[in-house]
């Protein structure tokens, strides 16, 4: 299946912004109930790398558009996650990063595909009950 530019630049938007929402709510929801700016900046470097894993998974889909090199699918996400790690590992290495809020942040960007996906299964069942 073949997807437009257009398509996947639409979704990247939609997903940069979703996050983005996101992280501006769970930032405010965390610092009201921990008053700990660790746990802030963990949780915000969490996300951003979470979201520069989608944007790099994005221009990867993009330039490999017409090729069907498995390898080069693979060789790409490894490249990925071995950076996410060594920033993980370097942030937790210098003991001023919370764990847990680091991984919390690391998982916004799925948790929103999730948000975003029941939300449109949940009005699709209203609109067809209601019709």
């Amino acid at each position: 299946m073949r997807v437009s530019k257009e398509a996947m630049e639409a979704v990247r938007i939609t997903m940069s912004r979703d996050l983005i929402i996101a992280h501006l709510f769970l930032q405010s929801f965390l610092f009201m109930l921990f008053h700990d700016v660790s746990v802030n900046l963990s949780f915000l470097v969490g996300g951003a790398i979470s979201l520069a894993n989608f944007q790099l998974m994005i221009q990867d889909c993009e330039a490999m558009r017409g090729f069907r090199t498995s390898g080069r699918m693979i060789s790409g996400m490894t490249f990925r996650f071995l950076i996410m790690g060594g920033v993980v590992a370097l942030a937790l290495l210098t003991g001023k990063f919370n764990a847990y809020a680091l991984l919390g942040g690391l998982f916004t960007l799925q948790a929103s595909l999730v948000g975003r996906q029941l939300f449109w299964l949940a009005s699709t069942i209203l609109i067809k009950r209601n019709a």
